[in-house]
């Protein structure tokens, strides 16, 4: 069998230590359970390990798929798999013998029983989008966004039964650097590569790995599911900052667009821009309160004033989707030129 040593680091509690693992790359067989783009990376990177020959570093002997039965046509990783014919299942319906050695999920979003995770020889293992304990919960990625955090990281940790994100950790990247302007989606293609290469880790020494895993320690954080329930803006209790990283967060997503009202009618605001003091016009904000709103056109640009300044927004669905030109053209101006105050609520 194929020995390597490779320098793995491990992160509990912002502590790092460097332990020298021998990978002896155990070839297993693994059931994959995931979802989204995210969850897609590490499947290929496991379905190319696969292929490759037990010199070359292989891990993965045999490799099937659960999906989640809602949308499957549109999951990511069921498209994936049916690409490169990889065995798919159906959640709940799914092999729980030991045909395969362990459970790996990733962005899945369902709480697994205790009998499922027993039934795997390893049980199972999940590829987080933060630096545990920060950031339990479906959305990792969306709350990092949020809360303006400048630091991001990959957990892998052993999948306990009773609540998510609460097993021991098996391996933690180093952190990265959060770029200002980057989206939620953004962010995960940054952490694609480094979630495949500490998931690569963990299974080629498997029984190292589980045997040297920590408990939690640390601050504890907790990253709902975002649900449209986020979307709803309020212009009085919200800054523009944290409104714009909610644009950034999920806004940007067709499903989760960020709303407000006009005229007691819903506004969809699709494209949402961050505004820098030099741009808004000398007293405006003096002039304004919450929810007010103006139309600059030398950059076509609608300004609605936030709790503290304003954010910009260049594209609504206002009955239908609409360049913010066009809603002052249709909206604004006639409203404007009558002596009315145009108002976001």
């Amino acid at each position: 069998m194929l020995r390597k040593t490779t320098r793995v680091i491990l992160n509990h509690s912002n502590v790092q230590w460097h332990n020298l693992f021998p990978i002896r790359y155990r070839r297993l067989s693994v059931l994959f359970f995931g979802s989204d783009v995210f969850s897609k990376a590490c499947l290929k990177s496991l379905h190319n390990n696969s292929k490759l020959s037990a010199e070359s570093g292989k891990a993965v002997d045999k490799l099937g798929v659960v999906c989640l039965p809602e949308k499957q046509s549109k999951l990511p990783v069921k498209i994936f798999a049916d690409k490169e014919k990889i065995p798919i299942f159906t959640y709940p319906e799914f092999p729980r013998d030991c045909k395969y050695d362990i459970g790996v999920v990733v962005s899945f979003g369902k709480l697994l029983p205790k009998k499922v995770i027993k039934s795997y020889k390893f049980g199972m293992i999940n590829v987080h989008g933060s630096i545990l304990p920060k950031w339990r919960g479906a959305s990792p990625l969306a709350h990092t966004i949020m809360n303006g955090d400048r630091n991001a990281g990959i957990t892998v940790m052993e999948i306990k039964s009773g609540k998510f994100d609460h097993g021991r950790i098996l391996a933690q990247s180093e952190v990265i650097k959060v770029k200002q302007e980057w989206t939620s989606e953004d962010l995960g293609i940054a952490l694609e590569d480094i979630a495949s290469k500490c998931l690569l880790k963990c299974l080629g020494n498997i029984e190292l790995y589980l045997e040297n895993a920590k408990e939690q320690t640390g601050e504890i954080s907790y990253a709902p599911k975002i649900t449209t329930g986020h979307s709803n803006i309020s212009w009085e209790a919200q800054t523009a900052e944290e409104i714009y990283r909610k644009y950034k967060a999920f806004g940007f997503n067709k499903d989760f667009v960020l709303r407000t009202n006009y005229q007691e009618k819903g506004v969809k605001l699709q494209k949402m821009t961050r505004l820098d003091m030099e741009e808004i016009p000398q007293g405006l904000v003096e002039k304004t309160i919450p929810g007010d709103v103006h139309f600059d056109k030398k950059s076509k640009t609608i300004y609605v004033r936030c709790k503290d300044t304003f954010v910009g927004i260049t594209k609504l669905v206002y009955g239908k989707p609409l360049a913010a030109q066009d809603f002052y053209n249709g909206s604004m101006q006639a409203r404007i030129k009558q002596g009315e105050k145009i108002r976001f609520e």
